[in-house]
């Protein structure tokens, strides 16, 4: 409705010009007015027109300054028209983006599909970024002793391959699942070993932790691609250093005892070294040795005490990167 009543006022504010213009031009007429040495009938006509022009110029600055509406419709039309050009053209884009996203939707879906179906027939056996094995490289190491280090690297993850395809080869088939006669369980070790890689290990001054890892998400069956990285072989725990400690009282049953040593050994102990920079061993682990008799021996030997016993995890020798973690248990009597 708001659009028919402002077409109503300008049809009416149209006629109202008209008249009054033709009003003003009739008396100007009858008055026998000239100007710029016009005849009287001209004179009436040219005040007629300038009449009208000069009430449409009020009118539309009165629009102009009062209606938004007007304002943009006569001064902002072609850059909205512009703009309107301009959002089309977005919006077919748009739909271009939209629909290209749909399909590759489609084809991530139908990926995702095919590597669900994958994984349920061939696990998964390395996982991308997985460390294999570590093996330390003293410096100045030459070049040719590195070289074959690498190599009996790249042999005993050749082994580790085969031996784990077998392992879930088996478990796939417990399954009823039908496999490929011509599966490859052996699979191939691919790992490129520049000439400056090795070089560059033989030219350090400091021990050095070489780590190989698998490049890739390997399925049974999959060739492994691996990669190598190094670190400095860095001291984390110096000979006598106390590594974790703990206070517990010796009132406590003997399995409450227990348990506090095992969390000790088996929870604190594994953290400090890890979040320290020890590196575990993707076989051995942090190489801990927990000789579980010893373990109910010094449990019994905390109930003899009365009162509240510090026990300490201390470093045997120092200890390096690579590990292994050896240490000893202290205990001793809090002073109260």
């Amino acid at each position: 409705m708001g659009a028919f009543f402002r077409i109503l006022i300008f049809l009416i504010l149209s006629g109202v010009i008209a008249y009054v213009g033709d009003y003003v031009g009739h008396k100007a007429g009858k008055m026998r007015i000239t100007i710029f040495g016009f005849r009287p009938r001209k004179t009436s006509r040219v005040i007629a027109v300038g009449t009208g022009v000069l009430i449409t110029i009020i009118t539309l600055s009165l629009l102009l300054i009062f209606s938004r509406e007007a304002k943009i419709a006569l001064l902002d039309l072609d850059k909205i028209t512009n703009e309107i050009r301009d959002l089309e053209s977005k919006k077919t884009q748009l739909e271009e983006d939209v629909y290209n996203l749909e399909e590759d939707k489609k084809k991530l879906e139908e990926r995702i599909n095919t590597i669900a179906n994958r994984v349920s027939l061939y696990p998964m056996v390395f996982e991308a970024y997985q460390p294999l094995s570590y093996i330390l490289i003293k410096k100045k190491t030459p070049p040719e002793e590195i070289k074959k280090n690498l190599d009996r690297m790249k042999e005993k993850a050749s082994k580790d391959l085969y031996q784990k395809n077998q392992e879930l080869f088996n478990i796939v088939k417990s399954r009823g699942v039908e496999v490929p006669k011509d599966l490859n369980l052996k699979g191939n070790v691919l790992t490129v070993i520049p000439p400056d890689f090795i070089n560059y290990l033989a030219s350090i001054d400091t021990d050095q932790v070489v780590c190989m890892y698998s490049v890739l998400n390997i399925f049974l069956g999959d060739d492994l691609c691996a990669g190598f990285t190094i670190q400095d072989n860095k001291m984390i725990f110096s000979k006598g250093k106390t590594i974790v400690e703990g206070t517990i009282d010796s009132n406590l049953s003997r399995k409450n005892i227990w348990e506090f040593m095992v969390k000790l050994l088996l929870n604190d102990l594994r953290e400090k070294a890890l979040a320290s920079g020890m590196i575990p061993d993707p076989a051995k682990g942090l190489g801990v040795d927990i000789p579980m008799p010893e373990i109910w021996q010094l449990c019994d030997e905390i109930m003899t005490y009365s009162g509240k016993i510090r026990v300490q995890i201390i470093a045997k020798e120092n200890i390096w990167t690579l590990g292994p973690l050896k240490f000893e248990i202290k205990k001793d009597l809090v002073k109260q």
